[in-house]
């Protein structure tokens, strides 16, 4: 797809708080077709600063229709445009030294008059890019919305103020908005510099400035120094000691002394053979296991904190390896059980802490009292470090596709971290989703802006966006949505986690109608745009509906197993999910969640529209059923289950065992929930309140050697109370042939969900699960 120009805007402000204002009076670069000036870049320009002299050459021909010539030397009797550190900028940039100090402040631009030259220049390697960017949206009026779409005002005249004298430095020397058009559209390159994001995953090349990356990976990296396959059998010490006495090699032992000196030998290692790093990442891998050895937990104790041993190991290193690599960072995690900061503790000075808001509720500011505990770590990590990073959490990491009502934090968020002297921020979006999702559009652009400036006008910013991306008239009603959907969840008094299946238990079916009902006005403003408009804008506002779309299929009223439900609405619900499902595949959306593909959820939404009418049953009954009404039970088979990643974590197989003759096999080597099975909350709907009690029961087996081996965690979740019904089972109650076991009794209602996980034993080799039976318990 070639560039979008969008032309309905065609004078834009500059962004509040970025630039001056022009002047009634200014330096003319073009005037009407025409100009004298020249873009200088000098022979010795860095790749990235070449690179800005033919964007800016670019876009001031689309804008202006005249192309400057690139030159490598200034003309003598004046109109030139001096980009990046040309002999004649860097003179005139060191009479001002309050101007030259910014040359030396990462990724700082400088845009200044001298007479009728400007210079445009900045910190290398990025510095004079952004200068670039910077003169072409804060004065100019050029947006950049996606990698493929922007607005290009047609302008006779371009011109600054004479007396322009602009520079700044970003806050956070590192900014990543971390999402698929940000980082792995084929076009990314230009749009994320664009859009001033430089992070870990915008694989950035130098003549584009390049990127600030970590090594010898982004995070959880301990054991990627420490490989367990070399280290674990000699020396199972080095690694946790977890609850139940056993050494495990899911996590190190941040205590263990020989397991320092290791760990500094190869972190020291490591940088003599990679002399470009810059920052080296030291820090706990994922989830909630920690040591638990009497070393590690006089230590937790003295200093009050789980983060105690790792920080007291990670300092051991920094200070190992500072006076060979002074300018090396070392970059560790605060994160789940280690986000308290520790008392009596010092952090070394080339220590970076990385703080994860991972508990947090996404709906309120960090700084609002909901979300206490994480204010006061930050504001106590900030008394103990001179340096802090966040990993933010911008997504719903269990559903990417439906509304994530947390767009109003964003701005006051990046604000307090801002003003607590954090210079690191990594803000984790959706990825896999292509350009679909929750205004996913708008929230990259908004995200990326506020990185670079954390004190522009959030509000303004989305506004612009959505006026300039949608039109002024459809985007006003898309606000409305946010809106609607914002004060729909306050309204709940529930917290918002960054996992969460579906929006029932907060969004209401009226509310999800007002806001299908926006869109349908903003589709009738779009026929007041010229007519070659229209087409683009209708796509980019089919895409902006889609989650709302989603959630209005997930809702158990529309549900086939809804009695309620006449069959034209049902034929309409059909209809509908054809449509989103073409819109999906259009837009080649790869993911579903963070784990599984989008694959799955294919697979999901005709079971739920297809009801009970598509159930069958083996013809078994089980001793259990026999005697009942067929609507007091019903039989889900392994047919019924939704794989999460099939083939990887889970096989649906035949099984001669089964009386189906399939089966779902999850091979011992995962403890991940490898499928699930909603059920049906419209049953909620079929019974007075006291009635609705339903038995849930499962058929599962085991294959393995070694009976007392734990096989198989499996429960269902009641999403409606927040409550686990979870049990496990070793391999004797499981081996053998099918076994029915009896999980929960529990009312059927919204996020009612089964599911199942291997434990990894190694006297166990598979677990399966063949039917699932929901029985009537009333009594």
């Amino acid at each position: 797809m070639g560039t979008v120009r969008t032309n309905w805007m065609r004078r834009l402000l500059p962004v509040v708080g970025l630039a001056v204002a022009m002047s009634a009076s200014g330096l003319d670069l073009t005037v009407d077709g025409r100009s004298d000036y020249r873009i200088v870049v000098d022979e010795t320009a860095i790749l990235a600063e070449k690179t800005a002299a033919r964007e800016l050459q670019k876009y001031i021909e689309l804008l202006s229709g005249v192309t400057l010539p690139v030159v490598g030397e200034a003309q003598p009797d004046g109109r030139n445009i001096l980009v990046g550190r040309s002999p004649e900028a860097l003179r005139r940039l060191e009479g001002r030294p309050e101007i030259a100090g910014y040359l030396d402040k990462d990724d700082a631009v400088i845009l200044k008059t001298f007479g009728d030259t400007l210079v445009v220049s900045g910190a290398r390697p990025r510095g004079t890019l952004y200068a670039v960017y910077t003169l072409l949206e804060d004065y100019w009026g050029v947006r950049w919305w996606s990698p493929t779409e922007e607005l290009v005002p047609e302008r006779r005249e371009l011109a600054v103020p004479d007396e322009l004298s602009f520079c700044y430095a970003p806050q956070f020397f590192s900014r990543e908005a971390h999402y698929y058009q940000v980082n792995y559209h084929p076009d990314f390159v230009p749009f994320a510099v664009k859009l001033k994001s430089n992070g870990h995953f915008q694989e950035i090349p130098e003549e584009w400035g390049g990127h600030v990356a970590l090594n010898p990976g982004f995070v959880h990296t301990i054991l990627a120094l420490l490989p367990p396959d070399r280290y674990f059998e000699a020396h199972p010490e080095w690694y946790a000691l977890d609850e139940a006495g056993k050494r495990t090699a899911e996590q190190p032992c941040w205590s263990e002394p020989a397991m320092q000196q290791e760990l500094i030998r190869q972190t020291r290692d490591y940088l003599r053979e990679h002399p470009g790093v810059k920052i080296l990442s030291i820090s706990q891998m994922d989830g909630w296991v920690r040591c638990r050895c009497e070393r590690c937990a006089a230590v937790e104790e003295e200093t009050g904190s789980p983060a105690g041993p790792i920080l007291q190991a990670v300092n051991a290193v920094a200070a190992a390896i500072e006076s060979e690599f002074p300018d090396v960072v070392i970059e560790t995690l605060a994160y789940v059980y280690s986000q308290k900061p520790p008392v009596n503790a010092d952090v070394h000075r080339n220590v970076l802490i990385r703080l994860c808001p991972y508990l947090c509720d996404f709906s309120r500011p960090y700084a609002s009292e909901a979300n206490a505990a994480f204010r006061d770590d930050l504001l106590n990590w900030r008394k103990l470090a001179d340096r802090l990073g966040i990993w933010d959490y911008n997504s719903n990491f269990s559903n990417y596709l439906i509304p994530h009502p947390n767009i109003r934090t964003l701005g006051a968020n990046l604000r307090l971290f801002a003003d607590n002297n954090v210079e690191f921020v990594f803000a984790q979006g959706d990825i896999g989703t292509s350009n679909c999702g929750e205004f996913i559009q708008m929230r990259a652009w908004v995200v990326a802006h506020l990185l670079w400036n954390p004190y522009l006008d959030q509000r303004e910013l989305e506004k612009e966006f959505l006026h300039g991306y949608y039109s002024p008239e459809a985007g006003d009603k898309l606000l409305e949505v946010i809106d609607l959907m914002a004060a729909e969840f306050e309204r709940s008094g529930k917290p918002l986690g960054c996992y969460r299946a579906d929006a029932n238990d907060w969004l209401s079916m009226e509310t999800l109608q007002q806001a299908l009902r926006r869109f349908d006005e903003a589709a009738a403003a779009l026929e007041a745009l010229p007519e070659e408009q229209r087409p683009v804008c209708r796509e980019r506002l089919r895409r902006a509906r889609l989650p709302y779309d989603i959630a209005l299929l997930y809702r158990p009223e529309s549900s086939a197993w809804n009695p309620a439900l006449t069959p034209e609405e049902r034929e309409r619900l059909w209809k509908l999910w054809e449509e989103v499902k073409a819109t999906l595949q259009r837009n080649n959306v790869v993911d579903f969640n963070e784990i599984t593909r989008i694959a799955a959820f294919y697979e999901l939404m005709p079971k739920l529209l297809g009801g009970p009418a598509r159930l069958k049953r083996s013809g078994e009954v089980p001793e259990f059923c026999r005697g009942l009404d067929d609507a007091a039970w019903y039989e889900f088979s392994a047919d019924d289950l939704t794989l999460l990643q099939p083939g990887v974590k889970n096989i649906r197989e035949a099984d001669s065992l089964s009386p189906y003759g399939v089966a779902v096999r999850m091979p011992n080597n995962h403890i991940s929930w490898a499928f699930l099975l909603d059920l049906p909350g419209m049953l909620a709907n079929w019974f007075p309140a006291v009635e609705n009690r339903w038995e849930v029961w499962a058929s599962i087996r085991g294959e393995g050697n070694d009976p007392e081996s734990d096989a198989m965690l499996i429960g269902v979740y009641d999403g409606s109370n927040d409550k686990d019904h979870q049990q496990q089972f070793k391999l004797k109650d499981i081996s053998g042939n099918y076994h029915w076991i009896k999980l929960a009794t529990l009312p059927m209602g919204t996020g009612v969900r089964l599911y199942m996980a291997p434990t990894i034993s190694d006297g166990v080799d598979n677990v399966f699960i063949d039917r699932v039976i929901l029985k009537h318990a009333a009594e």
